[in-house]
Formats: C-alpha cells, structure tokens, sequence
C-alpha cells in the first residue's frame, strides 16, 4: 500500500471518518478526533475544505443520501447524548435527533429507508440498552427544535456473556 497523501490538520488522534459526497467516485471525506475537530477533506489532492472545533466528541458518523435528493447528510454519534446531523462541507449542524424518554448516550446507530416506506428511519442504541426510533420526513432542518424519538424500548438480555 502506498499513500497518495498525507492530510495534515488535526491536533488529537482521529477517531471516525466518513464519506462526504455519494457515488462510486467520492473523493471527499470528513474525519473526526477525540479533541473535537472536524475536517472535510478532498482526496484528489489532499487539500482541507473545511474545519470546525466543536464541544463533542464523535464516535460513529454515517454519511446517508436519501433516495430523492443528491445531498449527503453527515449523521454522528459519540460522548453526548443525541445525534447530530451535520452537512458534511460546511460542517454546519441541520438538526439533532434527541430523547425525550431515558436520554442517554447512543452506543449504535443506522440510517436507512425501511421497504413500502417513503421516509427515512434512524435507529438506534443507547449504553443503557434502550432502543428508540426517528422517522425523518425531510423538513427536520427546518426546524430550530430538536427531533424527538417516535418510540423507545428497553432491551433486555437474559444471556448477556459470550462464552470463548
């Protein structure tokens, strides 16, 4: 393997990093680190588009493209309990899905489009093995209110130890 570039920018180790543009022939991509920053890089010729130091930490970020529009939505998870969504070349948050029931920080999450279905679903799981569900219709950056869940269950494991 041999490296076409070195980014150079961030300050702390990078803890996530996504796609920032949709197509087999993305060369755009956002990255994250622990102290964080965030940058949008384009991998053609390895220049910074844009950077943001913000108050979160992310874990997880997933780029999505909604069947009907062009435009990826960088959706991340981390040390906070939402999940923010953010466009991916400006960095600029559009909306934040948050809890209305056991607020808690989210472990995993999963942006798709569920079959006979004409909307997006985020589903997630909290730390504290609760699930819940966002159906996003496409007017939530719309809005200066968060989003709140349309249903959250706890789970519960009877066998939660995986035997070696």
């Amino acid at each position: 393997i041999t490296p076409r570039h070195l980014l150079i920018g961030h300050t702390a180790p990078v803890k996530c990093i996504a796609k920032a543009s949709a197509g087999p022939d993305c060369h755009h991509i956002v990255t994250s680190s622990e102290n964080g920053e965030m940058y949008t890089w384009d991998t053609v010729d390895g220049r910074c588009l844009e950077n943001r130091q913000l108050q979160r930490v992310h874990t997880s970020m997933q780029s999505y493209r909604s069947p009907e529009s062009n435009a990826v939505r960088l959706f991340c998870c981390g040390f906070y309990e939402e999940i923010v969504v953010f466009e991916p070349f400006t960095l600029e948050i559009l909306f934040q899905l948050s809890s209305r029931i056991n607020p808690d920080w989210i472990t995993a999450f999963h942006v798709l489009r569920p079959r006979n279905r004409n909307d997006d679903v985020v589903r997630a799981l909290t730390t504290g093995g609760t699930v819940k569900v966002w159906p996003l219709n496409g007017d939530e950056a719309n809005s200066s209110e968060p989003v709140l869940e349309n249903e959250s269950k706890q789970i519960r494991c009877v066998n939660h130890y995986l035997k070696v």
